[in-house]
């Protein structure tokens, strides 16, 4: 069983290991789209059939980001007018309410159209349940890949922060985000948590290592990750963000095929949210110096355990590989297909106005009439 290296001891039960039923639910995992030809038997109408099926995977994804875009707006806008002094206020009942505010709104618009989204897909193209159960990995291996997974997210927040400094030294543009104030009570602090740290580590991965990314692995693990970590990126809708999320959805969506769990990335999302919070509300409780200490000290732990955990997999056998393409497309045919298609375009061009309206443009530009 070479061809799919997750058919082992430890991940016996994977349901994409069989090429002729890769969603092991009984059927031929197409719904009303046709049945799979297995390889030597492809044929044009299959063919047809598969980029439809693709095609209709990426109008999800992007009804999902666009509807969250669409969600947040609408709501904020009521309770933005209805709640406006009490949002805009400095003090920390103000601060208080507006992240309970933002916490409940971004949750809603997470939840309700990447999960009608994952119910149609479920109803209508067959796709797999989401792997909400235990890994399938011992549970050494799971640690070690949890080590591994939060190592590389501190890695890959370090890089993508210096490459961002990198181009706005050099082009002189200013990529805009504002953040939330720290809070100072015990409430406020709970309530930053959760807002911060635990919430998206659900919701996030519920609908982009879940609803985007498992249906996709029938045409390439590899596929499926890059596609799903790029709706990721999208998300975020900001430059400040986008770059580590993007390289964040890759680390994330590997350890979940990895796991055939999404609690590992769920808990590797939740210890990274958690340092960043408690690094931030450390600001202004212990001087520059402690700070530094206790930030590099965290940072090059982590990172070091990562490394360590990586190594122990790979020496041990135990980093797994990722699954081929199970279609007739090639992977260009699946990136064309998923990609150029109108809901995702128009989510592509709303990322880019988006960004364009929170960026500062070098003073040479300010200054042009």
């Amino acid at each position: 069983m070479a061809e799919y290296p997750y058919h082992d001891a430890e991940d016996s039960t994977n349901s994409y290991r069989n090429p002729q039923n890769p969603y092991g639910n009984g059927g031929n995992g197409f719904g009303n789209f046709g049945r799979y030809s297995p390889p030597g038997g492809f044929s044009f109408q299959s063919h047809i059939l598969e980029r439809k099926r693709l095609r209709a995977f990426s109008h999800l994804a992007a009804i999902g980001t666009g509807g969250f875009y669409l969600i947040a707006n609408l709501l904020y806008l009521p309770v933005g007018m209805f709640l406006s002094d009490r949002l805009r206020g400095k003090d920390e009942a103000s601060l208080i309410l507006s992240m309970s505010v933002d916490m409940v709104i971004t949750m809603l618009a997470l939840l309700l159209p990447y999960g009608l989204a994952h119910l149609y897909a479920e109803k209508k193209l067959s796709v797999p349940k989401l792997p909400m159960g235990k890994p399938k990995t011992s549970a050494g291996t799971t640690i070690l890949l949890v080590m591994m997974g939060c190592g590389l997210l501190m890695l890959a927040s370090i890089v993508t922060g210096q490459l961002t400094y990198f181009f706005e030294e050099t082009t002189g543009i200013v990529f805009e985000y504002t953040f939330f104030d720290n809070p100072k009570s015990v409430l406020g602090i709970l309530i930053f948590y959760l807002r911060s740290a635990i919430m998206p580590a659900l919701v996030e991965e519920f609908a982009m290592r879940g609803v985007c990314l498992q249906p996709l692995r029938r045409y390439g693990d590899l596929f499926a990750i890059g596609m799903s970590s790029m709706v990721f990126a999208l998300m975020h809708g900001n430059m400040v963000q986008a770059p580590f999320a993007l390289a964040a959805g890759f680390i994330l969506g590997f350890i979940t095929i990895r796991t055939g769990s999404l609690w590992p990335s769920i808990f590797i999302h939740f210890i990274n949210n958690s340092l960043s919070v408690t690094i931030g509300l450390l600001e202004g409780v212990v001087d520059d110096t402690r700070l530094s200490i206790i930030s590099l000290a965290s940072t090059v732990g982590m990172i070091a355990l990562g490394i360590l955990a990586a190594l122990i997999l790979w020496r041990t056998g135990k980093l797994g590989k990722v699954n081929r393409n199970l279609t007739v497309l090639t992977t260009g045919e699946c990136v064309k297909s998923y990609i150029f298609t109108l809901p995702m375009l128009l989510v592509l061009f709303y990322m880019l106005v988006q960004t364009a309206m929170m960026i500062q443009l070098p003073d040479v530009f300010n200054g042009m009439s």
